[in-house]
C-alpha cells in the first residue's frame, strides 16, 4: 500500500526537487516521483513557471503523523519555505 503525496513548485525552487519529511526523519529517499504524472504549471500567458509533482510513499515505511515537504529558493537569500500536514497512517 502506499500514499501519494502532492507538490506544486516552481522553477524558482533549487533544482525544483523537495525533501520530504515524516516526523522529523528524512524520507526523500524512499519517496519516489511517479514522473508519467507530472504536470506543469503555466503563469496567464501560458509561460511554464513550474511543475506539479507526485510521490507514492510506502506506508510501511512511515508512521501517521506530520509530513513536511521542503524546498530552498534558488536565489539569495536562499530561503527554505516548508510545507506541513498530517497524515493518518492506517
Amino acid at each position: 500500500n502506499y500514499a501519494f503525496l502532492c507538490t506544486i513548485l516552481s522553477f524558482y525552487s533549487s533544482f525544483a526537487t523537495p525533501s520530504i519529511y515524516n516526523k522529523g526523519q528524512d524520507i526523500t529517499s524512499i519517496a519516489k516521483e511517479i514522473i508519467d504524472m507530472r504536470e506543469p504549471v503555466t503563469d496567464s500567458s501560458g509561460m511554464v513557471i513550474g511543475w506539479i509533482k507526485y510521490y507514492e510513499i510506502p506506508l510501511d515505511k512511515v508512521e501517521s503523523g506530520q509530513f513536511t515537504v521542503s524546498a530552498r529558493d534558488y536565489y539569495p537569500p536562499n530561503n527554505t519555505f516548508y510545507d506541513n500536514l498530517y497524515i493518518n497512517v492506517e
